[in-house]
């Protein structure tokens, strides 16, 4: 049995979903503080679903309309992982979330990578407490 391989019409290889407990303090962060575009929104019983694109990766805030599997907001924490989004200037786009009143997490530093390219980040916190790294330059290739 082979693996899976991205589907090549597919617009986006990899999806996020993230629950929230209310979808207008995420968008705004998302889409006015980060500056996700808009890429749709639908309801599937009962679930509203507005996704979100940043290059070629999609986002996707999943508000479900039964309370008890609704998560609430929490301090930001590491346990369950966290999201990246590669920018072109981390610099300003810490400074934007500072600006907005988006808790830093880690203030912007660099770190040389293994393969001795250096990158800038930081990690900022969403309104339900997700955290969110800010990474400006390659680190992987």
């Amino acid at each position: 049995m082979s693996a899976p391989k991205p589907d090549p019409t597919a617009p986006s290889s990899i999806e996020i979903g993230l629950p929230v407990a209310s979808l207008p303090p995420m968008r705004h962060f998302y889409a006015s503080i980060l500056g996700l575009e808009p890429a749709g929104r639908t309801s599937l019983n009962g679930t509203q679903i507005e996704a979100f694109r940043f290059g070629n990766s999609v986002l996707k805030l999943s508000y479900f309309a039964q309370a008890e599997v609704r998560p609430e907001p929490h301090p930001v924490e590491f346990k369950n992982g966290y999201l990246t989004l590669r920018v072109t200037d981390a610099e300003a786009t810490v400074n934007r979330c500072e600006s907005e009143g988006v808790r830093v997490v880690r203030p912007l530093g660099e770190a040389v990578m293994g393969s001795g390219k250096r990158v800038k980040f930081a990690f900022v916190g969403d309104p339900m407490g997700n955290a969110i790294e800010i990474v400006e330059g390659d680190a992987w290739s």
